[in-house]
């Protein structure tokens, strides 16, 4: 695979190990209002042998929008249903706010016209919540990284 980057670029992943060439932690937010699934994932992202992560974990969506207004995370892992906000509402909110950051939605609503409309609105990825399967989320949010930094450069 070639890749094409701009002169004194660091192009933050290799194929082989997704954190070569990336300097610092990837910053992530995760908007998620299960208090014990937010622990668990940020338990499994401290522990990732794959990358370094820094994790902010924000249970509503006012939380999420004020949050982007101030720092640009290099990915967004997002419950459809947060505190104060549910489906569609908040993917449309979170899509338009956060349109240069790669959104992965992570949900526990298996519905394929929610699916469909995450992609179409610009999310990089649709899974369903999964006590077991972190190496899927983690694949998930590194390529949707990849990808964004990618398309930048492209």
């Amino acid at each position: 695979m070639i890749q094409i980057h701009a002169p004194g670029d660091r192009y933050p992943f290799s194929d082989s190990n997704p954190s070569v060439g990336y300097e610092r932690p990837l910053q992530l937010i995760l908007a998620e209002d299960d208090p014990d699934f937010a622990r668990a994932l940020m338990r499994r992202f401290s522990g990732s042998q794959s990358a370094r992560y820094r994790v902010v974990c924000l249970s509503n969506l006012d939380a999420l929008l004020a949050r982007l207004e101030v720092r640009r995370p290099d990915a967004i892992l997002l419950d459809l249903s947060l505190l104060d906000s549910r489906g569609a509402r908040t993917l449309a909110y979170a899509c338009s706010v956060a349109r240069l950051v790669p959104i992965v939605v992570l949900t526990a609503n298996a519905d394929p016209a929610l699916a469909d409309l995450a992609w179409r609105s610009g999310a990089y990825d649709y899974l369903i919540k999964s006590w077991h399967d972190f190496a899927c989320i983690e694949r998930a949010v590194l390529a949707a990284v990849r990808r964004s930094k990618h398309s930048r450069y492209a």
